[in-house]
């Protein structure tokens, strides 16, 4: 499969790609300097759209999930998951990402 072949070696190339991305995304990181890098599986979703909502029939239990550009998205699915457990509501629409969704 797919995940036992994964080679998560790091390497120059990778770490060159890793830092253009985050200074398109954030030019005042162009200049940044790594200390430590590593690869993993990233399980996503077949639109690629990450999963969150409630988990079924485990109405306190919140999925936030499988989201395949982690690096660009993980601090904002924070802070939705945060305001959802705290207020009920989202600043930006979630529904496409249900976890009721097929």
């Amino acid at each position: 499969s797919d995940v036992e072949d994964y080679d998560n070696r790091v390497t120059q190339k990778g770490i060159k790609q890793v830092i253009k991305k985050a200074a398109d995304i954030l030019p005042s990181l162009k200049d940044i300097s790594l200390i430590r890098m590593w690869g993993s599986v990233t399980p996503f979703t077949d639109d690629r759209l990450p999963v969150f909502g409630w988990g079924g029939d485990l109405s306190n239990y919140l999925v936030v999930s499988s989201f395949s550009s982690s690096m660009g998205i993980a601090v904002v699915l924070g802070e939705l998951a945060t305001d959802y457990l705290l207020t009920g509501r989202t600043q930006y629409p979630i529904d496409e990402f249900s976890t009721t969704r097929s």
